[in-house]
């Protein structure tokens, strides 16, 4: 008895330290919750649609416009990774099939996007962002900033070509140089 026990425990042992790969990559790729510090209340996620919008606070009277935000909270799929995308998008598309055609056909910074990193919102207040799962599976989402008493400028959707992040280190470090 004691020998099928010993047997038993060793085949036990052996199960929990299979090597990961065993499992292979991860296809998750789900976007859970975003917020950024410039927000009033919570964004609305539109999961379906790959779509999130944020309505901003009162623009102090330092500023003419809301031309950064701080990503304070992304709550991501395990493994995913978040980027900003590079390059146009010409129309976002409203069903999966053309979400999923859209993600394939991006092209995506090589940063990832991390809590604590400063946005650039574009004059169309529109910024392009895609999750990437482990396995290289990608999901585009459309980010939307509303602005008070500020009217995004009229044009094509495409926005992100012009929008970029920085930590909040890099961005401490090159105020204080100047």
């Amino acid at each position: 008895m004691k020998k099928w026990s010993f047997l038993a425990l060793m085949m036990l042992l052996g199960a929990c330290t299979a090597d990961y790969d065993t499992f292979d990559t991860s296809d998750y790729r789900e976007l859970k919750e975003i917020a950024v510090a410039e927000q009033g209340g919570s964004p609305a996620i539109y999961s379906e649609q790959h779509r999130i919008e944020f309505d901003l606070v009162e623009v102090p009277d330092s500023l003419d416009t809301w031309e950064s935000v701080t990503l304070e909270e992304l709550d991501l799929s395990h493994f995913a990774t978040l980027h900003l995308v590079d390059g146009d998008i010409d129309e976002f598309p409203k069903d999966s099939a053309g979400l999923d055609s859209l993600a394939n056909k991006v092209k995506y910074s090589k940063n990832a996007i991390e809590q604590g990193e400063t946005l650039q919102i574009p004059a169309s207040h529109v910024l392009y962002v895609v999750v990437i799962s482990e396995s290289g599976k990608k999901s585009v989402w459309q980010l939307k900033f509303n602005i008070p008493n500020v009217e995004p400028e009229s044009g094509s959707e495409s926005s992100s070509s012009s929008a970029k992040s920085s930590s909040s280190a890099e961005s401490k470090s090159s105020s204080s140089e100047k």
